[in-house]
């Protein structure tokens, strides 16, 4: 029987030693970006549902975690699942503020008095910037509402949906609840445009009939697209609410979910 010198046998138990720490520390380091998306999403949801609307300080806290999350989902550490999907469009809905704040600036305003005459200058502005932070909250909103869907569906019925919390029904979720908000905000500023705008604007816009139907159409339809959305906000605010106290707080979620 070969015997194990003493000089060798600290060498190994010395290197078993350092693989281990090397493997926690891998361990360590592939658990961060999970963490950080956490705190993100635990973010959002108490910006999103508690914190007042228009606090600007808030909001730029919230952008700077939408950059600092963009980067961490630019990395190939990170498999490519529904919930990084979902997680990396509510980072992105973050962009309709910096096109806000770019409004506010000398370059951004002489931008903006020229994309926006129908409403004429500074008061189309201030409206816009309105639209713009409505339509960030509307999207954010909608975009937690799927993140709690699938935080129930892993909580409850995991291996039933699977098929359902797939990456490209994600992104089609995505799309759509984008197509709808920029529709009404488009609607928002053209029918608040119509109403608002300089005699001038209005007998320029009467001589083309295409352009006069169309304003009168999103005139009609502004009132009624404002009444539900503030009805689905309030729904969806009752809902994220309930599925913020149940599944995250009360049901955290275990080290090795597959769910951010």
């Amino acid at each position: 029987m070969s015997r194990t010198l003493p000089h060798m046998r600290a060498f190994s138990a010395g290197k078993t030693g350092a693989s281990r720490q090397l493997e926690l520390l891998a361990m360590q380091g592939s658990a961060t970006p999970r963490g950080a998306l956490r705190r993100f999403l635990l973010l959002k949801y108490v910006q999103t549902l508690l914190l007042p609307l228009g606090n600007e300080l808030l909001l730029a806290v919230g952008a700077l975690a939408s950059l600092h999350t963009l980067l961490l989902l630019s990395s190939p550490r990170l498999s490519r699942k529904s919930s990084t999907v979902l997680l990396g469009q509510l980072a992105w809905a973050d962009g309709l503020l910096l096109l806000r704040w770019s409004l506010g600036l000398e370059s951004g305003l002489r931008v903006g008095k020229a994309w926006l005459c129908l409403g004429g200058g500074v008061e189309a502005m201030t409206w816009t910037k309105e639209g713009l932070l409505d339509a960030h909250h509307l999207a954010s909103l909608l975009l937690l509402s799927c993140v709690s869907l699938e935080a129930l569906l892993v909580s409850h019925w995991a291996a039933e949906s699977r098929h359902v919390r797939t990456v490209r029904r994600a992104r089609h979720g995505s799309a759509l609840i984008w197509t709808g908000v920029v529709l009404q905000l488009a609607v928002q500023l053209v029918g608040h445009g119509a109403q608002v705008g300089e005699p001038e604007v209005d007998g320029r816009l009467n001589a083309d009939v295409d352009s006069r139907v169309f304003m009168q159409i999103c005139v009609t339809l502004a009132p009624l697209m404002y009444t539900v959305k503030q009805g689905l906000l309030a729904l969806l605010w009752l809902m994220n609410t309930w599925v913020l106290f149940t599944v995250f707080y009360r049901k955290p979620q275990k080290g090795k979910s597959c769910y951010h």
